[in-house]
């Protein structure tokens, strides 16, 4: 049953994104913003909230340990937060799902359905691509490196202010 519903959430979360991304396309079209600059904002806005979710949902629906935020650099400073980081590193992330059917649901609507929705590499390289073969390979550099540099600075902001989040909520 959890598998069903988990299916029907990522479908509803992956159409509610998609409808977002497709509105600010569609606002940038009407403004003149070139469509690349829009992509770019939602990836870059994707990643943050990635970050942020990622820890809420992990702090939230998290009832027994192994959180995935053992992977965090900081995740020493995370054990005092209640029943978030556990000690059992056997666990696979497949096994606490299943044994954790809140967890997969959020994770699969907000996470999966609907950022994966939200957020396109497709729409990306293709505007990468009509960027170089357009011959505008200013533009085209800073989309690319700025994506993926601007991503990855976003979901580190999310990770960490979703951290920080806790700290003023959740300590022990």
């Amino acid at each position: 049953m959890i598998g069903a519903l988990t299916a029907i959430l990522v479908t509803l979360g992956g159409a509610g994104g998609a409808l977002l991304r497709g509105w600010t396309e569609d606002l940038a079209a009407r403004t003149g913003c070139p469509s690349w600059i829009a992509i770019f904002a939602v990836n870059v806005v994707g990643c943050f909230a990635m970050g942020l979710l990622f820890v809420w949902i992990e702090a939230s629906f998290r009832q027994s340990g192994s959180s995935r935020l053992m992977r965090h650099p900081r995740h020493h400073q995370l054990t005092r937060f209640t029943n978030l980081m556990g000690t059992d590193p056997t666990r696979t992330p497949t096994e606490i799902n299943r044994s954790q059917p809140g967890l997969r649901l959020a994770s699969g609507f907000f996470l999966t359905g609907f950022l994966g929705g939200f957020t396109t590499f497709s729409a990306y390289a293709l505007d990468s691509l009509q960027l170089g073969l357009s011959g505008h390979w200013w533009w085209l550099g800073m989309n690319m490196v700025g994506t993926l540099l601007l991503g990855m600075a976003s979901a580190a902001a999310g990770l960490e202010i979703g951290i920080r989040s806790l700290g003023l909520r959740n300590c022990q």
